[in-house]
C-alpha cells in the first residue's frame, strides 16, 4: 500500500444507515503527510484484519499483492485529466505514476463543467461508468461503497507495445467526444474491440451508443455492449435484462453479440442481495431473449469461491468473468495477471489515446479467452472444459479457448452442446486419455474424458452429424504441453499427440460454412511421436526464448519486426533412428559462426542484440541416410524465401536483414518435397530500401501503413480505396479514378495519388521504378477488385486492376526484389479493360 501514501481521494457519500441528512453529495481532496498516512495505513490494515471477509478465498488472495490495486472509483479517477496533468509518455514517472498531481484542489466530480461541488443526483444515479463503485481495499462506508481511491496508477498510452495486449476499450456517454478518427486510431494502434455501455437500470439509455457503435464498426472494431446493473432482486434482474435486450435489439445488434453484466454497484453487495443468484437470473433472462453470449464484469475482490458477492463456480466458471484490477507499477506484457482466473483482465483505467482528439482517460483490457475479440459469437455451439485444479470452467462460445495456457494444467474432460440453430443434426466427439487410449464417441452435452482420476487428455476428435454436417465444417486444434498450439484438424480427424508424454492444456473449436478456408495452419494437427520429430527453440529480440515447437511448425514471429537471435535444434526422445542434427548461423556483424552446433547446442547469440541473417541445417549419422532435411526462413523485407535442404544456405548475406521466423521439415528420401523448393532460398547483394504504403478507404480514412507484401485496404466489406500513398523514394505511381481516368505519375515520395472527400473510387494502379533503379530492382504489385477478387501479379509500370467496368479497387499489395533474385511471384492477368 506504499503507493497510496502519496495521494488519496476521500469521497464523502450520502448514507441512509448513518441518518446523515446531506442534501447533496460532497467531495474533498485530502493531501496527507507521510507521518499521518503511516498511521492511516496501519488503521486500514487493522480494519481489513478485523473484517471477517479477509478470510474469504477470493480471487484477490490468489493474486500476488505486490504492486496491485483493486479496481477503484472511476468517478474520482476522472477528476484529473491528462491535459491537466500535462504529462507525456516520456514524463511518466518510474515509480508507477506516484508523482503528486498538479490539480490537488480539483473537485472530484463526474460533472467537471460545474464550478461548485453540487451534483445533479438524477444524472449521477442514472449514468454510471464501468468501475464507478468497484470495491477497493476493503474499506467502505456504511452503505457498502468504497471510500478510497489510491492514486499512483500510472498513465499509459494506446500505442505502447510493451503493455499487455490492448485488446478491448470500454466506453460510455462520457466518451461522446470520440470522433471517427479516434476509433480509426484505436484500430490502427492494435485495439481489436470496443465495449459500449447502452443501458443502466430499467430506464437509462446511452444517447450516444448508436453513433459510437457505428463508428466502431466503421473502423473495423468488434463491438460488444454492457449494462450497468442496479437490481436487488430476481424480479429486478429480469426487468433489467429485458430492458438491456430490448435496447440491443433496437440498436440492431446480432444475437451473437457479447452482452456484459456490469455488476459492481455498492447497493448490490451481499448484505442486501445474493448477487450470485440475481446475476444468474439476469444472464438467464438475456438468454431467454435470444442473447446467449453473456459475460460478468466485476472487481477482483468481489469474485471467488465461498462467502463472496460473486461465486464463479456457481456462475458457469471463471471464464465467464471480466476481472478489473489495476497495477501501481506500469502494466507489462511480461506479467499477465489473471491469465487463468478470468476471461479478460481490465488492467488500467488511465490509458490515453495517442494522437486522439482529446487527452481523456480510457479503460483498457486484455482478452484472454477471445470473448471480445473472437468476432460475433456463433452461439449454436458452446463447450465446457474440466481443468486440473479448477474443475469445470463454464461454457464458452465458438472459436474461443477452453482450458488454460501457460499454467501447466492438464485438460481432463470436455463436453460440447449444440442447439440445432444452424440446422438439424448434432455433434459427436471423442478423446484419447493417457493410459487408456481412445474412448467411445459421445454426443451433445455428454462428458468425454475422465473426472477425479488425474488423467490428461492427449488427443480429441470432433464431428458434426446430420444435415448440419452438409452445410458446415467443424475445425479444432489443441495446445499440448511442451509443444504449444498444433495445427487445425477438421470433421473427425485426430488433433493432439499419440505415443507421447504430452498432455492437452487447451483447445479451440470453430464452425465455418462448408468449404471455407481453415482458421489457420493445418500442418501437424496430430503428432505421432514414433516418427522423426525435430524440436526447435528460438530466442527472439525483446521476447527471449520462445516455447519449443516441432518440425513443420513456425518458430519465431512474423509481422512484429522481431529478430531471431539464437536457435537450438534437437530430436524428441522418441526418434527411432540414430543420428544428429546440426545448425550454423550467419550473425549480424560477425558472419558465419565457427563450427556447427549439434543436438540442442545454441547457435547464435543472446544478450548482444545480434540478429541471425541466414542459417544452414544438416543431418549426420544413420538418419541422414534415410531422411532429407528442408528448411526456409522469413526474412526482413522479403517474407518467406524458398526451401533449402541438407546444409544449403537459407536467408540473406550482405543485406543486413534479420531472420524473423523459420520452418524445418524432415522428409524420407524420395518422399514429397515442400512446395516452393524451386524458389531461391538465399539472397546476396544490395539490400532493398525499406518501404511502406497505405490507402484511404471509404468510411475509414487512412489505413495503418504496411510493409513488404502487406495488404492495404479491406476485403469482404465492399469498401472502395479512394487514394494511395507509397513511402519509397525509388518509386513513382498513379491511380485510375472513376469518372476521371489516370492521374499523373507522382513526382514526390509519399505523395497522395487519388482523392479524399469526394466518394470517388480508385479502380487501378501502376507503379514503376525511377530510371536510376531499374537495373537493380523489380517492383511487383497486384490489386483486389470488387466482384473479381485478387487479380494477377504484374511489375515495373504495367497496370493492375480494372478499367471500364466501374469496379472499385479494394486492396493492393507490393513487393520489391533485387534483379534476378529468384523470388519473383508468378505473373498472370493483372489488368482487365474494355
Amino acid at each position: 500500500m506504499d503507493a497510496i501514501k502519496k495521494y488519496i481521494f476521500v469521497k464523502v457519500v450520502h448514507s441512509k444507515e448513518n441518518n446523515l441528512k446531506l442534501k447533496k453529495k460532497k467531495y474533498a481532496v485530502v493531501l496527507l503527510c507521510s507521518a499521518i498516512l503511516g498511521t492511516f495505513v496501519n488503521t486500514v490494515s487493522a480494519l481489513e484484519t478485523s473484517n471477517p471477509k479477509s478470510k474469504i478465498s477470493n480471487l484477490e488472495e490468489l493474486q500476488s499483492e505486490e504492486n496491485v490495486s483493486d479496481k477503484t472509483s472511476e468517478s474520482s479517477k476522472d477528476t484529473v485529466t491528462p491535459s491537466e496533468q500535462n504529462e507525456s509518455p516520456e514524463s511518466d514517472g518510474d515509480e508507477g505514476g506516484t508523482k503528486q498531481n498538479k490539480t490537488d484542489q480539483t473537485v472530484s466530480s463526474d460533472h467537471q463543467e460545474k464550478s461548485n461541488i453540487e451534483i445533479d443526483e438524477n444524472d449521477e444515479q442514472m449514468n454510471h461508468k464501468m468501475g464507478t463503485y468497484a470495491k477497493g481495499y476493503g474499506l467502505s462506508d456504511v452503505s457498502g461503497r468504497p471510500m478510497l481511491r489510491a492514486e499512483g496508477v500510472p498513465t499509459i498510452y494506446s500505442n505502447d507495445k510493451s503493455l499487455p495486449s490492448r485488446d478491448v476499450v470500454d466506453i460510455a456517454s462520457w466518451q461522446s467526444w470520440m470522433t471517427q478518427n479516434d476509433f480509426n486510431l484505436l484500430k490502427q494502434q492494435g485495439i481489436k474491440a470496443i465495449c459500449v455501455k447502452i443501458t443502466e437500470g430499467t430506464s437509462y439509455k446511452n444517447p450516444y451508443a448508436a453513433n459510437q457503435i457505428k463508428m466502431a464498426k466503421n473502423a473495423g472494431l468488434i463491438v460488444s455492449v454492457y449494462h450497468y446493473s442496479r437490481f436487488s432482486s430476481n424480479a429486478g434482474a429480469i426487468s433489467e435484462a429485458n430492458f438491456f435486450a430490448k435496447t440491443a435489439n433496437e440498436l440492431g445488434l446480432s444475437k451473437g453479440t457479447l452482452m456484459v453484466n456490469d455488476a459492481e454497484d455498492g447497493d448490490m453487495q451481499p448484505k442486501k442481495v445474493d448477487l450470485t443468484i440475481t446475476c444468474n437470473t439476469f444472464a438467464e433472462q438475456l438468454k431467454n431473449n435470444g442473447f446467449k453470449n453473456v459475460l460478468h464484469y466485476a472487481s477482483a475482490s468481489w469474485v471467488g469461491v465461498g462467502n463472496v458477492p460473486l461465486e464463479y463456480d456457481k456462475m458457469g466458471g471463471i471464464n465467464n468473468f471480466w476481472i478489473a484490477q489495476y497495477d501501481y507499477a506500469k502494466p507489462s506484457s511480461s506479467n499477465l495477471k489473471w491469465r487463468d482466473k478470468g476471461g479478460a483482465w481490465q488492467y488500467s483505467s488511465n490509458m490515453i489515446l495517442a494522437g486522439g482528439s482529446k487527452s481523456e482517460f480510457l479503460d483498457v483490457s486484455i482478452d484472454y479467452k477471445g470473448r471480445f475479440t473472437g468476432a460475433i459469437a456463433n452461439t449454436a455451439m458452446t463447450y465446457d472444459s474440466h481443468v486440473e485444479g479448477i474443475g469445470w470452467q463454464g461454457y464458452t462460445t465458438d472459436n474461443t479457448i477452453g482450458g488454460t495456457t501457460g499454467s501447466g494444467k492438464r485438460l481432463e474432460a470436455f463436453r460440447i452442446s449444440y442447439d440445432s440453430s444452424l440446422g438439424s443434426g448434432g455433434i459427436s466427439y471423442a478423446s484419447s486419455v493417457k493410459g487408456q487410449g481412445w474412448q467411445n464417441e459421445v454426443t451433445t452435452g455428454n462428458i468425454s474424458g475422465t473426472i477425479g482420476q488425474s488423467k490428461p487428455l492427449e488427443a480429441l476428435k470432433i464431428r458434426l452429424t446430420g444435415a448440419v454436417a452438409n452445410k458446415y465444417d467443424i475445425y479444432y486444434r489443441v495446445h499440448s504441453s511442451n509443444i504449444g498450439w498444433l495445427g487445425w484438424a477438421k470433421n473427425g480427424e485426430a488433433a493432439g499427440t499419440g505415443n507421447s508424454d504430452t498432455k492437452i492444456e487447451a483447445y479451440q473449436v470453430h464452425i465455418v460454412p462448408k468449404g471455407s478456408i481453415a482458421p489457420g495452419a493445418t500442418l501437424n494437427a496430430y503428432v505421432d511421436r514414433t516418427k522423426i520429430m525435430i524440436t526447435e527453440e528460438s530466442h527472439v529480440s525483446t521476447f527471449g526464448w520462445q516455447p519449443k515447437v516441432f518440425d513443420a511448425m513456425q518458430s519465431g514471429t512474423t509481422g512484429q519486426s522481431k529478430a531471431v537471435e539464437a536457435i537450438k535444434l534437437g530430436f524428441t526422445k522418441a526418434t527411432p533412428v540414430e543420428g544428429n542434427i546440426s545448425i550454423q548461423s550467419h550473425i549480424a556483424g560477425v558472419g558465419w559462426e565457427q563450427g556447427w552446433k549439434t543436438n540442442g547446442q545454441q547457435s547464435g547469440t543472446t544478450g548482444q542484440s545480434k540478429a541471425i541473417e541466414a542459417i544452414r541445417v544438416q543431418l549426420t549419422g544413420k538418419i541422414s541416410e534415410q531422411y532429407d532435411i528442408y528448411y526456409r526462413v522469413h526474412s526482413q523485407n522479403y517474407g518467406w524465401l524458398g526451401w533449402a535442404k541438407n546444409g544449403e544456405n537459407a536467408g540473406t548475406q550482405g543485406l543486413s536483414l534479420r531472420i524473423e521466423a523459420y520452418e524445418i521439415r524432415v522428409v524420407e528420401k524420395g518422399g514429397d518435397t515442400p512446395a516452393g523448393t524451386n524458389q531461391s532460398s538465399f539472397v546476396k547483394g544490395e539490400p532493398v530500401p525499406a518501404y511502406s504504403y497505405t490507402s484511404h478507404v471509404q468510411g475509414i480514412g487512412w489505413m495503418p501503413s504496411v510493409v513488404n507484401l502487406g495488404v492495404s485496404g479491406t476485403t469482404g466489406q465492399s469498401r472502395r480505396i479512394e487514394a494511395i500513398q507509397i513511402n519509397n523514394p525509388m518509386l513513382e505511381y498513379r491511380t485510375h479514378l472513376a469518372e476521371i481516368g489516370w492521374t499523373s505519375w507522382t513526382s514526390k515520395n509519399n505523395q497522395v495519388s487519388g482523392t479524399t472527400g469526394q466518394s470517388r473510387s480508385a479502380q487501378a494502379l501502376s507503379i514503376r521504378l525511377k530510371p536510376q533503379y531499374i537495373d537493380k530492382f523489380d517492383v511487383y504489385y497486384r490489386a483486389h477488385s470488387a466482384s473479381q477478387g485478387w487479380l494477377g501479379w504484374t511489375k515495373n509500370g504495367a497496370d493492375a486492376g480494372t478499367k471500364g467496368y466501374n469496379l472499385q479497387m479494394e486492396v493492393y499489395q507490393i513487393r520489391i526484389l533485387p534483379k534476378n533474385s529468384g523470388l519473383s511471384p508468378t505473373l498472370s492477368t493483372a489488368f482487365k479493360a474494355k
